[in-house]
């Protein structure tokens, strides 16, 4: 393996690690390899710079808090939210913990979403989120995850959505490369969820086979529109960054909000469809 390769392999593996809130340091990645660790250890400077992966104090982060002090932060996670209970994790990620949990009222099961705290740590970051929720709700297609609920208690902010009986595009991924056909058609479906999407003014800004499920019928949906922004919004907020590296457009990756718009989402779609094809 050249040294590129070996690059983009440790860096594949900083990310994942990162997503599951295990991060590494350039020292522990660089192990078997410790001629590039100056070279690793300036690509995460410059992501941490960045704010690709940490909330930036305009978001009401607290400053210092990582992965470790988000499980201290959530351990005291109570077990109901509002009239849900919950009942098992299903996942986590950058911007939060997704429980599966049962709905006393419908006698139903329903996905929530419960924000990490350092990321809503103000009435302001709180307020934002559940405004971006609430328009996602507005949302109805056949290839979207539907949004039922927002609400907080304390300082728990969640969302709550319908629960996908399946598993992630990331997951059917990592079992193996998938027929053209069928890559083409998961591809099909999540461009016509983006052009509902876009339609109603609402930017996704992380489209990644971590937000796409598959439920067991082979219907495709997208989900979590966590940081999802309207053009007029992200007029108003420049240079900040939010997303997922290896799925950004160009100019998502620069924070050059201005000039972002749905045709970032397609580019995002294009590198998800290359994954699957390669």
């Amino acid at each position: 393996m050249d040294e590129e390769a070996q690059f983009d392999e440790l860096m594949d593996r900083w990310e994942q690690a990162h997503e599951q809130g295990l991060p590494l340091s350039p020292e522990e990645l660089c192990h078997e390899c410790p001629h590039l660790i100056d070279r690793v250890r300036k690509r995460l400077d410059a992501l941490k710079w960045i704010s690709l992966f940490e909330a930036s104090e305009d978001e009401g982060a607290v400053a210092g808090v990582g992965p470790c002090a988000r499980a201290v932060l959530q351990e005291d996670l109570p077990e109901t939210l509002g009239r849900f209970k919950l009942e098992e994790k299903l996942g986590s990620g950058g911007y939060g913990q997704v429980w599966r949990a049962f709905d006393p009222q419908l006698e139903r099961h329903v996905a929530i979403k419960v924000l990490w705290r350092d990321r809503v740590s103000s009435d302001e970051a709180m307020d934002r989120v559940l405004a971006e929720a609430r328009k996602a709700a507005t949302l109805r297609h056949q290839h979207i995850v539907p949004v039922h609920d927002v609400g907080q208690q304390g300082p728990y902010c969640f969302i709550v959505a319908d629960l996908i009986d399946g598993r992630s595009l990331a997951q059917r991924i990592s079992e193996g490369r998938l027929p053209f056909e069928v890559s083409a058609e998961i591809v099909r479906q999540i461009a016509e969820a983006l052009h509902h999407a876009h339609l109603h003014d609402l930017i996704h800004r992380d489209v990644k086979p971590g937000n796409i499920l598959i439920d067991e019928q082979g219907k495709v949906f997208l989900t979590d529109f966590g940081i999802a922004a309207t053009e007029r919004e992200l007029l108003h907020d420049q240079g900040t960054v939010s997303g997922t590296l290896r799925y950004m457009s160009p100019e998502q990756l620069q924070g050059e909000n201005l000039r972002l718009n749905g045709r970032s989402d397609i580019y995002s779609l294009g590198v998800v469809f290359y994954e699957l094809l390669t």
